[in-house]
């Protein structure tokens, strides 16, 4: 639908490739109780990335400057500046704004024989977290339980080597399924690039044996 609605608004303005910039949701309500505890904007900011696979759209996270009891969140300035990135870097002025924004993001993962996850990071240079103590709101997720009508998650440890993080799978989840990352609806997130932009929650599906 999404992507329905930009093409729509280039088709009315007779401009179809003018450039779009959308925020994805920031974050909001409480901190989780606990790594199950997702809420349903995760999902609408997975659906939401889905837009990035039309031309000249662009994302502008907001993902670590939300706002607790604020669904439109008070910090403004910062949203605008990286929209304002985006534009001058890829559409207006790209030689005197070159490599001023990109946004680290998850790429395919590998297991190691000793159960942890390597995620390799797209735009990682410089990774690191925002306060200097170890990543967090990593989880992985069980299997759907159809009786109890949820899915199982525990928090997950992990480690950042140059531009990948090291996961380290729980040991106390039967049948680990699913790597989350800031899957809530307001993880409390501290990792960013070099170019100080956070990185984009995902979830991704796991091949374990156990």
């Amino acid at each position: 639908v999404f992507k329905t609605l930009i093409s729509t608004w280039r088709n009315y303005l007779d401009s179809p490739n003018a450039p779009f910039i959308f925020v994805q949701l920031a974050s909001y309500r409480a901190r989780p109780k606990d790594a199950a505890d997702s809420g349903s904007w995760p999902m609408t900011r997975w659906a939401q990335e889905e837009a990035l696979e039309l031309d000249r759209v662009r994302m502008v996270p907001a993902i670590d400057i939300g706002d607790e009891f604020r669904i439109h969140p008070l910090n403004k300035q910062e949203v605008g500046r990286r929209a304002a990135l985006w534009l001058l870097q890829d559409f207006f002025a790209p030689e005197r704004f070159k490599n001023s924004i990109a946004l680290p993001t998850a790429v395919p993962t590998r297991i190691t024989e000793d159960g942890k996850i390597v995620i390799k990071i797209k735009n990682g240079k410089g990774l690191k977290t925002t306060d200097g103590k170890a990543p967090r709101c990593f989880s992985v997720a069980g299997e759907y339980d159809r009786k109890k009508r949820k899915t199982p998650a525990v928090w997950a440890d992990a480690e950042i080597k140059g531009d990948e993080i090291i996961v380290a799978i729980p040991k106390d989840l039967p049948s680990p399924a699913v790597l989350r990352y800031a899957w809530h609806m307001n993880p409390d997130v501290n990792i960013v690039n070099d170019k100080n932009m956070p990185l984009i929650p995902f979830q991704m599906l796991l091949n374990v044996k156990k």
